[in-house]
């Protein structure tokens, strides 16, 4: 409850950050996240993680991610795999690589 109204779950509310507010437990276990700002004064347009100030700044950086994971992705292909030479062997994050015997794995 919120100042005498029951919220429900995954509910947003805005407080006024200068007027005191109180917040009662029904008995039941929750949580709350409380966040406080200020506008920015900008446009913000969000699509899933990606958040821009314009629809091109934010059409450019999925693009930006499909092509290059960020710099992530070190192949000159998008493709998911490798040549089939390679055989088996793995990149650690260390940059160690690891190969294996096709005859090995069973």
């Amino acid at each position: 409850v919120v100042d005498g109204a029951q919220i429900s779950a995954n509910t947003g509310v805005v407080l006024d950050p200068v007027m005191k507010t109180k917040v009662t437990n029904l008995g039941r276990p929750a949580e709350f996240l409380l966040l406080q700002g200020r506008p920015i004064g900008a446009p913000v347009y969000q699509m899933g993680p990606f958040v821009m100030n314009t629809p091109e700044e934010l059409q450019q950086a999925v693009m930006d991610y499909r092509r290059t994971q960020f710099g992530g992705w070190p192949w000159s292909s998008p493709s998911h795999v490798h040549a089939g030479t390679e055989g088996r062997f793995a990149i650690h994050a260390d940059g160690t690589i690891e190969r294996r015997d096709m005859q090995a794995v069973v």
